[in-house]
C-alpha cells in the first residue's frame, strides 16, 4: 500500500459538490531524472520527448525489440525530469528496462511512492477550478471536463483542501471510464508483449514519433506504418456483460478470433453492462453479436476521439 493510498484511506470524507473528484490510487508516478533523461527516453520508448516543451505532456509506449508493447503511459517533461503515469500494476516492467539501460546515463528512474494523483471530472469545469491549484501540483488538461494532478507529498494537504473545496469526493471508477472513453490503451500483466502499437492505435493517438530515429522496436513499428497496414484497431463496446479481464478473448459468433480485451469498466448506462475497450479486426460491425467468455452477447460500438479509418 502506498504512501497515497494510505493518505486518501486517512482523508475520506466527502463535501458537498456537483463536481467529481477523484482520488486515484491504481496509477501511479514514475520518475525519469538527470542530465541524459532525454537521451535514454529518446532511445527506448516511441514518443518524441524531444519535443515536449516544459510541462507538456504525451502518450508513448515501451516496446520489445519485436515491437511488442511491454507498457503505455503519459509521460510529461518537467525541467530535466519526466514523469510517467500508469497503472501500478505494471509499473515494474517500466522501471526495470529503464534501469537495465540506465547504467550507461546519468539519469535516475524511481517509482514515486510520495506523489500522488487526483482528477477533477465535470462539465463546465473551466469555472470552478480551485485558485492556486495549478501552482502546487503538475497539471494535465484532457479536455474541458477532465483536469489530472500529479502532486508531490509536501503539497498534498494543501491540494486535498483545494480539490474537496471543488467537489465531492468520487469513486476511482469515472476515472476508469474516463480513460477507456478517451481511448487510452492501458497495459497490464496480462497483456504485456501481446500488441503491436497499430493494434492499440498509437499512431492515432500521437503516441508514436515516426521521425525522431531510432529506438527499441522502432523497425517493426515503422514498417508497419509504412509497408503494411493494420488488420486490428482499438474499438470501444458496450456489452450486456459483466467487466472481464484484460486479454479476453473476442470472438464471433461462430467462434473465430475477432478481438482481445485491453480493460473494461461497468458501465454507468442505465442499461447496465460495461464498457469494453479492445483490439478489434478493423471491419467489425457498428452493432451486431460476439462471443466473450463463451457466452453469446449483444455489443454496441462506442465513439472515441478518431475513427477506425484514419
Amino acid at each position: 500500500m502506498s504512501n497515497w493510498t494510505n493518505f486518501i484511506q486517512e482523508h475520506s470524507e466527502g463535501v458537498s459538490s456537483d463536481t467529481g473528484f477523484v482520488p486515484v490510487a491504481e496509477d501511479v508516478i514514475v520518475e525519469v531524472a538527470g542530465a541524459d533523461a532525454a537521451k535514454l527516453l529518446q532511445g527506448q520508448i516511441t514518443a518524441d520527448v524531444n519535443q515536449l516543451a516544459d510541462g507538456e505532456f504525451c502518450q508513448a509506449a515501451l516496446c520489445t525489440n519485436k515491437g511488442r508493447v511491454v507498457s503505455t503511459f503519459h509521460i510529461l517533461r518537467a525541467g530535466q525530469s519526466f514523469y510517467c503515469r500508469l497503472p501500478a500494476d505494471n509499473a515494474e516492467p517500466l522501471i526495470a528496462t529503464l534501469k537495465k539501460y540506465g547504467v550507461f546515463y546519468k539519469v535516475e528512474v524511481t517509482l514515486r511512492e510520495d506523489m500522488g494523483i487526483a482528477v477533477l471530472l465535470s462539465k463546465g469545469l473551466q469555472d470552478t477550478l480551485p485558485k492556486g491549484l495549478s501552482d502546487k501540483a503538475l497539471l494535465l488538461k484532457h479536455g474541458p471536463e477532465i483536469q489530472e494532478y500529479w502532486i508531490e507529498q509536501n503539497q498534498w494537504q494543501d491540494c486535498w483542501s483545494l480539490l474537496a473545496q471543488s467537489g465531492v469526493q468520487s469513486s476511482e471508477h469515472g476515472w476508469k471510464l474516463a480513460k477507456l472513453r478517451l481511448g487510452w490503451p492501458e497495459i497490464f500483466p496480462e497483456t504485456a508483449e501481446a500488441f503491436l502499437p497499430h493494434a492499440l492505435s498509437l499512431d492515432l493517438s500521437e503516441g508514436i514519433s515516426f521521425i525522431k530515429g531510432c529506438y527499441t522496436g522502432q523497425e517493426i513499428v515503422a514498417r508497419t506504418h509504412y509497408r503494411g497496414k493494420s488488420k486490428k484497431r482499438l474499438t470501444l463496446l458496450q456489452v450486456d456483460i459483466e467487466p472481464v479481464l484484460p486479454g479476453s478473448d473476442l470472438k464471433s459468433v461462430e467462434g473465430k478470433s475477432i478481438g482481445t480485451v485491453v480493460v473494461s469498466a461497468a458501465s454507468d448506462s442505465d442499461k447496465g453492462g460495461s464498457e469494453i475497450l479492445a483490439t478489434a479486426s478493423i471491419d467489425i460491425e457498428d452493432v451486431g453479436q460476439l462471443m466473450l467468455e463463451d457466452n453469446i452477447v449483444a455489443y454496441s460500438r462506442l465513439p472515441l476521439p478518431w475513427s477506425l479509418d484514419d
